[in-house]
C-alpha cells in the first residue's frame, strides 16, 4: 500500500518533543561529527538502540571537551532528548535517529 497522508493521525502531524518523529535514519558513531537529520540539519528527537550494548553520547548542550555519558541500553530502548553526538569511542550498540 502506498503512503497516504489521510492515514496519519492529526496529533502526529504536529512536531514536538512529546511525539515520535516521522522518519528514521541510521547513525554512524563518530568522535568528531555531530549526528543530525540529513534533511533539515537538526539534532534527532530520539535515539533508538537497534541492539544491546553501550552508547557514548554528548547532549546538545555539551561542548566538545565535555566528558561523554556512557549509557547501557537494551535493543529497542529509546534515549529521549536532543543528542548532539554519538561517539565511536565507547559505543558498542547500533543506533538510529528519529526526527520530523
Amino acid at each position: 500500500m502506498p503512503f497516504s497522508e489521510r492515514l496519519v493521525p492529526q496529533g502526529a502531524k504536529t512536531a514536538s518533543l512529546d511525539t515520535f518523529g516521522q522518519k528514521v535514519y541510521p547513525i554512524t558513531p563518530s568522535d568528531s561529527a555531530d549526528v543530525v537529520n540529513p534533511v533539515n540539519g537538526e539534532y534527532f528527537k530520539y535515539i533508538v538502540a537497534k541492539g544491546t550494548g553501550d552508547v557514548s553520547v554528548l547532549g546538545y548542550g555539551n561542548l566538545d571537551g565535555d566528558t561523554p555519558q556512557v549509557i547501557t541500553v537494551a535493543a529497542g530502548q529509546v534515549l529521549p532528548g536532543r543528542i548532539r553526538r554519538v561517539l565511536s569511542t565507547g559505543t558498542t550498540a547500533a543506533v538510529c535517529g528519529w526526527s520530523d
